[in-house]
């Protein structure tokens, strides 16, 4: 075996069996021909004969571009091939990573939902409890209302009462000290010292008596003022209650 190559349209010699069993076996070896260069590719050839015809050396020339034509087009499609495997590959993650990313949306979705009813439910909870809150607020403002109505009705009605019973008292008062004055004026002097002195026993057992019952008038008179005073603070209370109530409705309008 020996190594020949095509330079223009001279050949050197070689068996042409030979040479079709070497490109059948696929032993027919070809690089691309170099750049600004007329040289083609080489060629395993057995040397034996040294005359073939010039039709012999243009179908040799012609297959051998064939067959070089062939490996670039077996190597083309190889590349091609990879490409389109790479490409696949490629495409294969791609599928993965959006599968991934919509499984992700997927799960933010569902969270989102989630949340969206938890809050959704606790507003309309919140919103029961402020209408169940506002409800007991009215409530509370008309029963304090009817508390404070009845209470200055009482205060006005008890007012009116200690007025009264004051009245009385110091009528009840004035009509003793005039009946105690005339009967001081009107008491004779009596001769009789034991009578006399039993009338100064009686009168003064009748000043004792009157003074006793001033006594529990006065007595009754500062009771009626406590419980008037402590009814005064009660009003008051039920007021700061009542301006509280006031206050807080006012607030939740705004």
């Amino acid at each position: 075996m020996s190594i020949g190559k095509f330079e223009g349209n001279n050949l050197f010699s070689y068996d042409l069996s030979e040479m079709r069993d070497h490109i059948r076996n696929k032993s027919f070896l070809a690089k691309r021909k170099k750049k600004n260069s007329n040289l083609l590719p080489f060629i395993i050839l057995s040397k034996k004969d040294k005359s073939p015809s010039k039709k012999l050396n243009l179908k040799l020339k012609k297959e051998g571009i064939e067959m070089v034509n062939a490996v670039k087009r077996r190597k083309e499609t190889q590349r091609q091939h990879k490409i389109l495997e790479n490409r696949i590959k490629h495409l294969q993650v791609i599928e993965k990573k959006e599968n991934d990313r919509m499984k992700k949306i997927q799960s933010q979705i569902e969270k989102f939902n989630l949340i969206r009813k938890v809050r959704s439910e606790y507003f309309q909870k919140r919103i029961e409890m402020k209408e169940k809150f506002k409800e007991e607020q009215d409530q509370k403002y008309k029963a304090a209302q009817s508390y404070k109505k009845q209470i200055e009705q009482s205060i006005k009605q008890k007012r009116q009462d200690l007025v009264i019973r004051n009245r009385r008292i110091m009528e009840e008062i004035m009509r003793n000290q005039d009946l105690y004055k005339l009967k001081k004026k009107k008491l004779p002097v009596d001769k009789n010292k034991s009578e006399y002195r039993n009338r100064i026993a009686r009168e003064k057992l009748e000043a004792n008596s009157f003074n006793r019952k001033v006594q529990d008038l006065e007595r009754v008179e500062n009771d009626l003022i406590e419980r008037l005073e402590d009814t005064q603070d009660h009003r008051r209370t039920l007021m700061d209650e009542y301006n509280s109530l006031v206050q807080f409705r006012a607030e939740e309008k705004h």
